[in-house]
């Protein structure tokens, strides 16, 4: 009893799921007094320069009430002189923010607190499975080196006759076209008819349908293709840029439509989250929105048991405030379900003009033909394609408007923003000196 533990440690124990025990012991049984976080930008340890670690002091026995803690630091003599650079972090603020996990979120001001208070007052869990949450329903649906067998390379696909259609399907045979000019899927009753009516085959007896395998590097924020595969394999491989005024889908491998439903694919439209992220990269979380493809394991694929959210989804977690809220929990270098679960979305409602910036920037071709004539009332005044954001400005301005909106939605108003968005228009040279943030 009355013992100090003393110990230098990675950021893990603080952040990651599989240290919760450990964290509720500290809290509950001990007084946490010291969790003072560096990053290892200057190579404290000759590892990678990403990777964070914190000198934590525990007394055994008693409760904690609140931790000093510091985050973010660079230069180690910052810990002889701890006093000066430490906020207090109440035992109320881990349960507040973190109720499943006890993560600690490496608040750094009292400025920070306020505005993570307001988001959170605003908002709900989107790991909430209550009915005032999202619904969320998480995947992780394809590994590389397991389930390789599954999906051949394009290269294969091609000598035995496939060709992409305009929806993104590799065909061939006389199905060519199916879901299109002549034949039409009609999903409820799991059959492809002829539009002539003469004939009719179960979408289980098609064969001859393959789809792209989605990879990591094939999504950026709002782009849905943002690199297509050119050549060669694995680190070496050659990848090229997508423009958004010709976007195609140019994938590396090719899946059997029937064989990724059978091995657990998410149908329908969703949301895959890049799971390779850090909170010192310019942005934590890349997603965008795809059609009903497969996606390997860099990527964690996200649908809602209410179909339209997906079309928000994108906007809430490419914004700057959903952001903000998950750099501030992720202590490695790994987008995990536990995390994306205890951070934040605005209480869902409807909001027709967030989804309409969502599908013109992440819906702009011709494989999301059917979501645009769903929500027919953006059409009315212009022929679709022209609602489709392709140029930089039209992009910037749709982004601009939807981090508005989602601002709004959180409760946050110019003067919060203004905060996040604090030092993000510095030159490179300045973040690599370490003079700022990187944001």
């Amino acid at each position: 009893k009355q013992g100090r533990l003393g110990m230098i440690v990675p950021s893990g124990i603080y952040t990651d799921k599989g240290t919760t025990d450990l964290r509720e012991l500290f809290l509950g049984a001990c007084d946490w007094q010291w969790l003072f976080g560096f990053e290892n930008r200057e190579k404290v340890f000759d590892i990678d320069s990403r990777f964070k670690f914190c000198p934590l002091i525990v007394q055994k026995g008693g409760e904690t009430q609140a931790i000093r803690a510091a985050f973010m630091h660079r230069n180690v003599d910052d810990w002889e002189q701890a006093e000066r650079h430490v906020l207090a972090y109440p035992r109320a603020r881990v349960e507040e923010f973190s109720p499943y996990s006890k993560a600690i979120l490496e608040i750094r001001s009292e400025q920070d607190l306020r505005v993570l208070q307001k988001i959170y007052a605003n908002g709900v869990l989107l790991g909430d499975q209550s009915e005032r949450g999202w619904g969320i329903k998480y995947a992780r649906e394809f590994d590389m080196t397991n389930d390789s067998k599954l999906f051949p390379p394009r290269p294969k696909w091609e000598e035995q006759g496939y060709q992409p259609d305009e929806y993104g399907h590799w065909l061939k045979g006389p199905w060519r076209d199916y879901d299109g000019p002549k034949h039409i899927l009609d999903r409820e009753r799991g059959m492809v008819l002829s539009r002539d009516g003469q004939q009719a085959m179960p979408v289980d007896e098609i064969e001859d349908v393959a789809l792209p395998l989605y990879e990591g590097r094939m999504i950026g924020q709002f782009d849905f293709s943002e690199k297509g595969w050119v050549s060669g394999k694995g680190r070496s491989a050659v990848w090229r840029d997508i423009p958004f005024e010709g976007k195609v889908i140019e994938p590396q491998y090719l899946m059997a439509r029937m064989i990724a439903l059978e091995n657990g694919m998410l149908s329908g439209w969703k949301s895959p989250v890049l799971n390779i992220g850090s909170a010192t990269n310019s942005r934590t979380v890349v997603t965008s929105l795809i059609r009903e493809f497969p996606c390997n394991h860099a990527l964690n694929p996200i649908t809602f048991e209410s179909v339209d959210r997906v079309f928000l989804a994108p906007a809430i977690m490419n914004s700057f405030l959903f952001d903000y809220d998950v750099r501030q929990r992720l202590g490695g270098l790994n987008l995990s379900f536990f995390i994306l679960d205890e951070s934040v979305f605005p209480r869902p409602q409807s909001l027709p003009a967030l989804e309409s910036s969502v599908l013109a920037l992440a819906a702009c071709y011709d494989g999301a033909a059917t979501v645009w004539l769903k929500n027919f009332e953006f059409l009315r005044a212009k022929q679709w394609r022209k609602n489709w954001a392709v140029s930089p400005h039209e992009r910037l301005r749709q982004r601009v408007l939807a981090d508005a909106l989602v601002s709004y939605l959180y409760g946050v108003d110019w003067k919060d923003l203004k905060y996040v968005l604090r030092d993000s228009d510095r030159a490179v040279e300045q973040y690599r000196e370490g003079h700022f943030d990187p944001k």
